[in-house]
Parts: structure tokens; sequence; C-alpha cells
């Protein structure tokens, strides 16, 4: 209030003054409501930008809060929450329970320990688990996030949660990939190898230590592997890898070693080659080894009941005395049995051997020479004859027969040879034992 005793000059100049303090008051009050809507424009320009950063970013940024009384939410998510999980942000604002619906039943309670651990302490979160979504199914996510603890003793993570399904499915690729390569090596008895030449370190698949009879998991240096290697090979092996390191070419070489663990002497096949750097100096050398050992049992196995099989073979034949002899194309000699070797010794005086010419001028008439090659040429057309003789003598020198056969022999839909069967006649035999 003024009072009333003032002069008017004085009551205009109170006035005056209350004035200029409204002035100032309001000025102040527009200014600050100025600065207000300009930092509230800012905030919303922030949290635009905030927003769409968020929008550009895989997966989905969020605040997980969890309340002093156990139950949780999430204060804050981006856009991508509905891509990650299915649910919207606003659905979980004050509730995550939409979210724990979609963890899968095996990854629940792994999940839930990691937060209750990290919440105890406020160390960063970091789980890769699986949901099961209504509409993209199966998938996996990754998450990691950093706890801070609330005065009201919660706590509230400011995290990001990317969806790893591809990358998963790649790694469960390549770990069934390598399965099968572990399998496909053992298998084979085959094993890949690297030597580290400026260090000595030598790396081996599963297989290779099996082989050499090394623990899993050992560290190998180029020492235990010449350790390994068979005293009577050792200086062979050794030179070769001195070559190799020279030459820089690649090798292959067959050498035993002696089992670490079995102690048995194994015969292994060693493949490598030499690498590189950029200025050619070799560094390493990278190759296979296959253990050869029972392979090379089969084989011998294989050669002596070929080599029986075959001889019991020359004893049936060689059990007969009908003639067995078959020629190639060029009417060389290529098999006969021991009736065929008698009988030309017999007749002719000389001996045939394998590819010996059939026809040979020196050894047998012209009037042998022309009936054969005529019987030959016409079975290399592909023809089979059967000629059955009545008491007749085929050429000269007791050459009788009573019956001959004659096959095409065949590779390949292609005729290479000439197989024969005779049999002789009485005649003919009769010279045969005289």
């Amino acid at each position: 209030m003024i009072p009333k005793d003032k002069t008017l000059e004085e009551l205009i100049e109170a006035l005056n003054e209350v004035q200029q303090k409204y002035d100032a008051l309001k000025s102040s009050m527009e200014k600050d409501i100025s600065e207000f809507k300009e930092k509230e424009q800012k905030l919303i320009q922030t949290n635009n930008l905030l927003n769409n950063l968020a929008c550009l970013v895989p997966g989905v940024i969020y605040q997980y809060r969890l309340h002093p009384d156990g139950h949780s939410s999430f204060p804050y998510s981006s856009p991508g929450m509905n891509d990650i999980f299915e649910v919207t942000p606003e659905e979980v604002i004050e509730d995550s329970a939409p979210i724990n619906e979609r963890y899968h039943p095996d990854d629940f309670q792994r999940v839930k320990d990691a937060v209750n651990e990290s919440a105890s302490t406020l160390e960063i979160f970091y789980c890769e688990f699986r949901v099961i979504l209504p509409i993209q199914g199966l998938r996996w996510r990754w998450a990691q996030a950093y706890p801070e603890r609330l005065p009201d003793g919660g706590t509230l993570w400011h995290g990001i949660v990317l969806d790893i399904t591809e990358r998963k499915q790649s790694e469960e690729k390549l770990q069934e990939t390598i399965a099968d390569l572990k399998t496909s090596q053992r298998m084979a008895h085959v094993c890949n190898w690297k030597l580290d030449l400026k260090t000595g370190a030598y790396s081996s698949s599963e297989e290779g230590l099996h082989i050499f009879g090394f623990p899993l998991g050992s560290y190998l240096r180029m020492q235990n592997i010449s350790d390994c290697i068979h005293p009577d090979d050792l200086e062979r092996v050794t030179a070769m890898r001195n070559y190799l390191l020279q030459s820089k070419e690649s090798y292959s070489i067959e050498f035993r070693i002696i089992n670490q663990k079995t102690q048995q002497i194994r015969d292994i096949l060693s493949k490598g080659e030499i690498q590189c750097d950029a200025n050619g100096e070799a560094i390493g050398i990278i190759g296979t080894i296959q253990d050869m050992t029972e392979y090379k049992k089969l084989v011998l196995e294989l050669k002596k009941s070929t080599e029986k099989e075959q001889k019991e073979k020359e004893t049936i034949i060689n059990s007969t005395n009908d003639l067995i002899w078959s020629v190639d194309v060029d009417f060389n000699l290529v098999t006969c049995n021991d009736a065929f070797k008698n009988y030309i010794n017999a007749y002719t005086g000389r001996s045939l051997t394998y590819c010996d010419s059939v026809l040979e001028p020196t050894i047998f008439s012209s009037e042998q020479i022309a009936f054969w090659e005529k019987l030959y040429k016409e079975v290399l057309t592909g023809k089979s004859i059967h000629k059955v003789f009545q008491n007749s003598s085929v050429g000269t020198k007791g050459f009788s027969f009573k019956e001959i056969n004659l096959n095409p022999i065949m590779l390949n839909s292609k005729v290479i040879g000439v197989a024969c069967y005779g049999i002789l006649s009485q005649y003919g035999l009769k010279l045969k034992n005289s």
C-alpha cells in the first residue's frame, strides 16, 4: 500500500518504481520461459535424434530395471524391441512379463541367473540365449548391459540386444563340418599338420596325435616328431626335409614311426609343401600324414591271396593235356599252359616264351602259319571259331588236332586278343608222348 500523506510527485515516483520492478520481473520471466522452451525444444530434438539413431542400430537399445520387490520392467526400449522380442516398447514399460514368455524354456533360468549375478556384483551383464517368437520362430539373441545401483536399492541396466541367429547357424554348420572332418580323418587314418620353421612348433589335427601316440591337446615341437621316426628311416627323412627346404618343392615320402603310446611300428605316408613369406623365405611346412599300416597289411594279404589264386589257376590249367594259350592282336604269345609249351617244344625243337610270335617263320612252316593266321584274324574281327577235325593232320610235324576253340578277348568293347583251346587227336597225342 502507498501512504495517503504522499504528494502526487511522490506517488508518481512510487508508481514508476513499481512499474520498473514489474517490467524487470516480467522480462526475467519471459527470458526464463524462452530459455525453458529453448531447452525443451533441444530436449525434444535430442530425443528425436536418439530415437532416430536407435532405429538405425540393429537390435534393440534398452533400459532394464529390477525393482527391490523383484518385479522388472523396461523403462526405455527402442523400436527394435518389436523385431527382437515381437513386443512393443509400450507393452513392457511397466512389466517385463511379455518378454519373459519369449525365452526358450531351456534358457530362461540361465538368463535369470545371469541377471541376478550382475545385480549382485554390478558387473557387466552378458548372455547368449534363444527365444521362441510367434512369427520368427526359434532365434538366437546376444545381450550386453551395464548396471547401476538405484537409490531405492533396485538396479538399472543400460544395454543392447542383437540378433545373432545367422552367426550361431554358421557356427553350428562349422562345428558339424569340423566333426565330419574329424570323423573322415579318423576313418581314413589321415591328419593335417603344420610346422612353424621360426619357432619349431608343430600342430596337428586329433588324428595326427593319435597316429603318433600323443595325448590330445599336446604342445609339440618338431623334435617330438623326429623322436618318433624309426631309427633306420630317420636319416632318409631328414635328408628329404633338408632337400625340401632348399628346393622349396612339394614332397611325398613313406617311412616308419614308433607310436609313443603303444610302441607299435606304424607305416605312414607323409606329404608336404613349403610356405613362404612375401620375400620368398621359407616360414613353414604344411602337409598331411596317412597311417598306411593296415593298408599295407591288406595289400600284402591280397598279394599273397592273388599269388595263391594264380598258382591254383596255373595248377588247374597245367593239369590238363589239352592245349591252352592266348595271343594279342600282333599274334604274340600272351599266356599258355605247360601242355602248350611242351607240345611246341616236342614238334619244333624250340621253346616259345611270352611275347614271342606264334607265327614265327623260323619256328613254324608256311603251311602252319597260313592256317593259324587266317583263324586268328577272323577271331580278331569279333567272331568265335569252333572246329572239329576227322582224322586229319593240320600242317606238318604232327600238328594234329581233334578239336579247337578260338574266342575273342574283349576289353571295353574292343577285341585285344584271341583265347585258344585245343584237343589233340590220337595221332597227335601219340606223337606227343613218343
